[in-house]
């Protein structure tokens, strides 16, 4: 009596010799392989919710910042601070709102925030929001000389 095949048996086996003509690792990736290496162990290495809530800095000493900041390896990526720091001045230089009281009175607050590592761990993220709001706010400083300079033909006034 010949062997009876049933479906599933022809099918897994169909399946199993089938070859993709095309498969994800043939695709030429444009990321060199040491990047890549580099961003898989940090996704991998990223600490659970769990372990993050027990991270929570609590310290309220600016020393802790200072030698955090220390031992901190520097890289290519702190460059936005530097970029941040350019954009909060110059926004704050062209302001004519507050004074000049103010303007320092509010710097030395977000200074001291960022060097208390309890609430450096907030407001170092809240940054870039802060310093784009203050820039915003500013733009209407700017001469209006300069302003119409930098608008394109069709909208000037």
């Amino acid at each position: 009596m010949p062997e009876s095949h049933n479906y599933h048996s022809t099918l897994s086996q169909t399946l199993a010799k089938a070859n993709m003509a095309l498969s994800l690792t043939s695709i030429i990736n444009p990321i060199p392989r040491r990047y890549r290496r580099r961003l898989r162990s940090k996704f991998r290495s990223a600490i659970s919710p769990a372990s993050s809530i027990a991270s929570v800095e609590t310290s309220f000493n600016p020393n802790d910042t200072i030698k955090a900041l220390r031992a901190h390896r520097w890289s290519v990526y702190d460059a936005k601070y530097l970029l941040l720091i350019i954009v909060a001045v110059f926004s704050l230089s062209i302001s004519q709102a507050p004074g000049p009281m103010m303007k320092t009175f509010s710097a030395s607050v977000l200074i001291g925030l960022l060097l208390m590592p309890a609430t450096r761990q907030f407001f170092l993220p809240f940054l870039p929001i802060a310093t784009w709001l203050v820039f915003f706010f500013n733009a209407r400083y700017v001469l209006a000389q300069i302003r119409l300079f930098y608008l394109p033909p069709g909208s000037r006034r």
